[in-house]
């Protein structure tokens, strides 16, 4: 079983609307009382997303279900050479939230290897339970990447991201790497507060003003659903 220690839990509140409210969200960050100074430089975010073969991570976030999870590889910058990358895991239970990273490393390019060469490449880094439980959705699903730029409130409690320029590409029908035919997206922004288990009140507090949707659904589901 995977250990999640509660000093690491935190809630997430995330937010959708279309790309021509940008300048918005930004406004809205930037005005707020909590005082959001941006604190990194916007960069790209690659993923590659992993599921079991009839979708069940995409299934639990569809349905709500309380306690589910989802694994991704994740690396920064604009190449699909993963340099530096992590599986990641989301684990979900009620209303907390876990991201649990494992360093992975180096890959080659993804256009030099099959799915089945990168998964060989993370199970050979991972430790054994979560080995055992990453075989349960080794199936490479989706290939993603968006900029994001990162905010901290002044308190530094709450943290916000703001994502834009998705793209996306569907890997469910083949052995290869499919990146070249990316899968038609609408045009969204996703505007995320996180904030520790310890500060509910004041992440609640900090969304009484937004005017954008609120969305329980991850940016994997919303791509997943555009896609079947």
């Amino acid at each position: 079983m995977i250990s999640l220690p509660i000093e690491e839990a935190r809630y997430e509140i995330k937010f959708v609307s279309d790309f021509t409210r940008y300048d918005a969200a930004l406004y809205w960050l930037l005005s707020h009382p909590l005082r959001f100074q941006e604190i990194y430089w916007e960069r790209r975010v690659n993923n590659i997303y992993f599921d079991s073969y009839d979708l069940a991570c995409y299934r639990e976030n569809i349905a709500g279900i309380s306690e589910r999870k989802k694994y991704r590889l994740r690396w920064y910058g604009e190449t699909l050479c993963p340099k530096g990358a992590n599986l990641e895991i989301k684990i979900r239970k009620n209303q907390l939230g876990w991201k649990l990273s494992h360093q992975i490393g180096d890959l080659p390019l993804l256009s030099q290897i099959s799915h089945k060469r990168c998964i060989s490449h993370i199970e050979k880094s991972l430790p054994l339970e979560i080995g055992e439980d990453f075989a349960r959705y080794s199936q490479v699903t989706l290939l993603s990447h968006y900029h994001r730029r990162y905010f901290l409130s002044l308190c530094g409690r709450v943290r916000a991201t703001v994502d834009r320029d998705l793209i996306v590409y569907d890997q469910r029908l083949g052995e290869s790497f499919n990146l070249e035919a990316p899968t038609p997206t609408p045009t969204i922004l996703v505007l995320e507060l996180k904030a520790s288990y310890k500060d509910r009140d004041i992440l609640s507090r900090a969304t009484d003003t937004i005017s954008f949707r609120y969305s329980r659904n991850s940016k994997y589901a919303l791509s997943i659903a555009n896609l079947i």
